[in-house]
């Protein structure tokens, strides 16, 4: 299962990356794990304030208390994201309908932009295990 990320840093510079997860996930445990991933390389870059735009109800509302974390294996993914949010001065999580996010989808596929005037960088990594440990 693949997903992908996508930031735009204050100097309107694109950089993308894409993740290949190389063990089973459900639906919103691949949207976990590009969230983090995401997280991990904003504080990587040093970002202060972070706006993440996230197509998964479950996983925006779960992090905003709207709703409870009920599965063992959400819980675990809620709290490495609010663990990885402290690290910003500003951290916001919106929820975007799935048609919206055309980013990420393009990602999986590495699609290439024909805009010689945007800077792009497409990185593309693997994760091999899980951000949380199983029970």
């Amino acid at each position: 299962m693949w997903v992908g990320i996508r930031f735009e840093t204050p100097t309107s510079e694109i950089i993308e990356q894409s993740f290949r997860l190389l063990f089973s996930a459900s639906n919103n445990e691949a949207k976990y794990e590009a969230l983090i991933a995401g997280l991990r390389l904003a504080n990587g870059i040093g970002a202060q304030e972070v706006i993440t735009y996230c197509d998964s109800q479950l996983v925006v509302n779960q992090f905003n208390g709207d709703y409870k974390a009920k599965d063992v294996r959400m819980e675990a993914y809620l709290r490495i994201v609010k663990n990885l949010v402290h690290k910003f001065k500003k951290f916001e999580l919106v929820c975007i309908p799935r048609g919206e996010n055309s980013s990420a989808d393009t990602l999986t596929a590495l699609a290439s932009t024909s805009d010689s005037d945007i800077k792009r960088v497409i990185l593309v990594e693997c994760i091999a295990i899980r951000s949380i440990s199983l029970p």
